[in-house]
């Protein structure tokens, strides 16, 4: 029981933390390009990554370059494409759609691949998750919840995606510590860097990239800062998915993480002055109710 509450604590902060790092990372995507946010969100991402393997214990090996270099790849792709669909689209309803297809990737590897089995409050806390990130997402007046095609498929690439990633970070040895999120960090920012200098030395990759972009992007160091802050936030998240996963069962931590858009509606409420339809409100008492069941199960 002791070992559920840890593992549902250290979810709970992650997917807090991880609310907090795409508000920020979405904020900035609308700001400058979103190639240019993500990498630099990578770049603080990494350090901080770099700065935990130093600290926390952990046992280099195959397994764990290999699960880090696959997550690297899939979360790469989740968030160029996630930030697209910030730039595109409304926040809440882009992570609602996000968060939904996130945990429903690992859930259906868990119980499928896996073995995993979940007692009967834990499958009904899987599902109220699922509902209440759907809740999360719905518009309130009128329109407002209407979101663009692009936004939806951009959204649907970013959720299967980080779906992946989890998965391949659950498969990391326990003994490697963050050594996975690490790799995982250094793969992407890698990557991310290879995209940045072909999109400067060709046109037509340029062009490929600037599809990621929405209106009005452009630049300043509010965006710098904004997108910074995000990778540091971002690094502190997934150091502690990856203490949760080599303790807790898949099936929980992916749908308890999954529950960031919590974090992401009551900032844009507070900081955006957007207001929180009904709708969302409940949604986030389901979520809490759905906390509970996980953590009994």
């Amino acid at each position: 029981m002791l070992v559920g509450v840890i593992v549902l604590g250290l979810s709970l902060v992650s997917s807090v933390l991880w609310g907090l790092s795409d508000f920020l990372g979405g904020v900035a995507a609308r700001r400058t390009r979103v190639l240019r946010a993500t990498a630099l969100s990578y770049v603080a991402a990494t350090v901080v990554l770099l700065g935990a393997a130093l600290v926390v214990p952990g046992t280099f090996s195959q397994a764990a370059l290999s699960t880090g270099v696959v997550a690297g790849v899939a979360t790469m792709v989740g968030f160029l494409t996630f930030y697209a669909a910030f730039a595109a689209g409304s926040m809440g309803v882009v992570s609602a759609e996000v968060a939904v297809l996130q945990s429903v990737v690992p859930v259906a590897v868990a119980v499928t691949v896996g073995g995993e089995q979940l007692a009967p409050t834990g499958w009904l806390g899987v599902a109220l998750a699922v509902g209440a990130g759907v809740l999360l997402g719905l518009g309130g007046e009128e329109g407002r919840g209407r979101i663009s095609r692009t936004a939806l498929t951009f959204g649907a690439v970013s959720g299967v995606s980080f779906g992946v990633a989890v998965v391949s970070l659950d498969a990391a040895p326990s003994q490697a510590g963050v050594l996975p999120a690490t790799v995982e960090a250094v793969v992407g920012l890698v990557l991310l860097g290879a995209l940045v200098l072909a999109s400067a030395r060709s046109r037509r990759v340029a062009a490929a990239v600037a599809v990621l972009d929405g209106d009005g992007a452009g630049s300043g160091g509010r965006a710098t800062g904004l997108a910074l802050g995000s990778g540091v936030v971002l690094g502190l998240a997934n150091a502690l998915l990856l203490l949760a996963l080599a303790r807790g069962a898949l099936a929980v931590v992916a749908v308890v993480i999954a529950l960031y858009p919590i974090g992401t509606v009551v900032l844009a409420r507070f900081v955006l002055h957007e207001r929180l339809h009904p709708r969302q409100t409940v949604g986030i008492g389901i979520a809490l109710v759905a906390c509970g069941l996980l953590a009994l199960s």
